[in-house]
C-alpha cells in the first residue's frame, strides 16, 4: 500500500511558498537532495543544470526567475512529515489495519502506534472546546 501524498497544510509558510513556486513534487525532491542546508540557485537557467534532471525545467525556471543566483534554505519538513504519518496511522487504523503491521510499516513500536493514536484523539477533542 502507498503512502498518501503531502498534505500542504501541514507545510511552514516558507515551505509552501517553494511548494506554490515550483510544485509540491518539486519541493519533496528539494527536501530530499538538500533538506537542512543551503542551496545555490543558478542564476541563469540551463537544461544541463543538476537541478533541471531533479525538478525539471518549468520549477527550475520558476525558481530562478525568483532566486536567481541566491542560496536559499531547504528545509527538513520533519514536523510536516510526522503530522502525513499520524494522519496516514488514524485513517489506517480506522480502514481495520492492525497496529503491528502499522509498526513495521513505519518501523515503529505498537506502543509508540498507540500513542500517536491517543495524541490524534486527544486532539479531535480539543477541538470539540473551541467555542
Amino acid at each position: 500500500m502507498s503512502k498518501p501524498g503531502l498534505n500542504p497544510d501541514y507545510l511552514p509558510p516558507r515551505a509552501q511558498a517553494l511548494a506554490a513556486l515550483i510544485g509540491l513534487p518539486g519541493l519533496l525532491q528539494l527536501v530530499e537532495y538538500r533538506g537542512g542546508r543551503r542551496l545555490k540557485i543558478p542564476a541563469e537557467v540551463h537544461k544541463d543544470h543538476p537541478l533541471c534532471s531533479l525538478i525539471g525545467l518549468n520549477a527550475l525556471t520558476a525558481l530562478v526567475g525568483v532566486y536567481g543566483g541566491d542560496e536559499i534554505d531547504i528545509p527538513l519538513l520533519h514536523a510536516a512529515k510526522r503530522q502525513l504519518i499520524w494522519a496516514d496511522i488514524r485513517r489506517c487504523r480506522t480502514e481495520g489495519q492492525t497496529v503491528a503491521s502499522l509498526a513495521e510499516r513505519y518501523q515503529m513500536t505498537e506502543r509508540g502506534i498507540y500513542k500517536i493514536q491517543q495524541r490524534v484523539a486527544d486532539d479531535d477533542r480539543q477541538e470539540d472546546l473551541e467555542f
